[in-house]
């Protein structure tokens, strides 16, 4: 599956020459709304979801990164308005988790084991992967990744490029300083493509 990361230009070209990209935590993410669910927050059912984000979050970290790199959009909000540059990936068609775009919070379902009430495994799926519906033009899909695999570096963990994270385009912004010769891209290898985004003549599209 081909995946894109979009980026400020010099935190991309960080990206390339150290070869890794930073992952975020669960409580790291930009809408407060994530991880939301139409529960009484004092309710026993909202603490045993409490409970399962906080052990996933000390274990498991995520890649955000959308499916195109079309949407000029995403270049606005996500790449600096179009100074910034899109990284494209290949990773495995079985690993990501694909975001649902919704109007209301996810109504999770619980059940009771030893007199605790825990959260359905099919609820906590659809709490990580649903966002409010405005959220849709980022057709996002999300890579988890155990902490433990990857480096840490004070507060901050990063996931090594590899063959589950290959590294295949580098898609500078329209209004980006870096040129496609630039000498720090050329610790690229030959498999990956560099060229620049332009503006349509008829669309509101990047091509």
């Amino acid at each position: 599956m081909r995946v894109y990361r979009f980026l400020d230009e010099e935190y991309a070209i960080r990206s390339i020459q150290e070869r890794r990209l930073k992952v975020s935590r669960l409580d790291d993410l930009n809408d407060p709304f994530e991880f939301q669910v139409a529960l009484d927050r004092s309710s026993a059912e909202s603490i045993a979801i409490t409970e399962t984000l906080k052990n996933l979050s000390d274990q498991w970290g995520v890649l955000c990164f959308s499916r195109g790199w079309g949407n000029p959009v995403i270049w606005s909000h996500y790449a600096r308005k179009h100074y910034g540059i899109a990284l494209g990936f290949e990773i495995p068609d079985d690993g990501p988790m694909t975001v649902t775009y919704a109007n209301a919070l996810p109504a999770p379902r619980f059940t009771r084991r030893d007199e605790r009430t825990e959260i359905d495994t099919q609820s906590i799926q659809e709490i990580l992967a649903t966002k409010f519906a405005h959220w849709h033009y980022e057709q996002e899909v999300r890579a988890w990744y155990e902490l433990e695999s990857c480096t840490r570096e004070g507060d901050y963990y990063f996931k090594t490029f590899s063959a589950e994270l290959n590294l295949r385009e580098v898609i500078l912004g329209a209004r980006c300083a870096v040129a496609e010769a630039d000498e720090r891209l050329r610790l690229l290898a030959s498999s990956v493509t560099v060229r620049r985004a332009a503006l349509s003549h008829d669309r509101y599209e990047m091509k």
